[in-house]
């Protein structure tokens, strides 16, 4: 974990690249944060300390590359105002891909212990980060749950996309997510989060060469983006 960047830093890099890859009209452009995003998923894949998998880089460059091979070959086959309404959709897609993927990262890298002491460490309300930090445990309990309500409804021979599915679907799902909600609070409750004692934290975040570096290639980014 010691080798991952600051939270902020990824954050930072995620707002960057979201915030300038939508008002970009270069196609080059939107290709180098692309692969930018592909650097940073693919240094994340090979770190055993993060959630992001090989899967998840191999789907990114699928998308990323089928989306832009169709925004680049569609107007030298088809000229019409029909191909003119897909093409816009395509290039919004496109430069959403590298967002996907840039979020993806971030899920995959930031832990929500480390995230909290980073926020805790810029002075920002524990009205916001405990919040953020819950939001975190519970994302990762939902989708377990689904994929375990799923399974189970397939044994049963049924169909998760039919209109009777959805009851046997929702509510167990829900009645997780709340017993998910009650066992976190409680959980904070226990370890003093709330208080007026600032909470200690074992987690070590500081700025390091590898946010450095991050920081400078973003930056980058968006003074190119300026100077476009």
């Amino acid at each position: 974990m010691s080798k991952l960047p600051d939270p902020r830093t990824i954050i930072a890099a995620l707002v960057i690249v979201s915030t300038t890859i939508y008002s970009a009209y270069s196609p080059w452009f939107v290709c180098t944060l692309g692969g930018f995003a592909a650097v940073m998923l693919a240094s994340a894949a090979i770190n055993p300390n993060t959630l992001v998998r090989p899967s998840w880089v191999a789907v990114y460059l699928a998308t990323f590359a089928v989306l832009g091979g169709l925004v680049f070959v569609i107007p030298l086959v088809w000229k019409s105002t029909a191909s003119a309404f897909l093409m816009l959709f395509l290039q919004w897609m496109w430069r959403f891909s590298v967002s996907a993927g840039m979020g993806a990262y971030a899920i995959g890298v930031i832990r929500p212990a480390t995230l909290q002491k980073a926020l805790a460490s810029s002075r920002i309300p524990t009205c916001f980060t405990i919040p953020i930090s819950v939001a975190l445990r519970v994302l990762p309990v939902i989708g377990h749950e689904v994929k375990a309500i799923s399974d189970a409804m397939k044994l049963r021979g049924m169909s998760v996309l039919s209109l009777r599915a959805a009851q046997y679907f929702t509510i167990p799902l829900l009645s997780t997510v709340v017993r998910s909600g009650d066992e976190l609070a409680s959980a904070a409750l226990v370890r003093g989060l709330g208080g007026t004692a600032k909470p200690t934290s074992v987690t070590v975040v500081k700025f390091r060469v590898v946010d450095a570096v991050i920081l400078l290639i973003v930056i980058g980014f968006a003074i190119w983006r300026i100077v476009l």
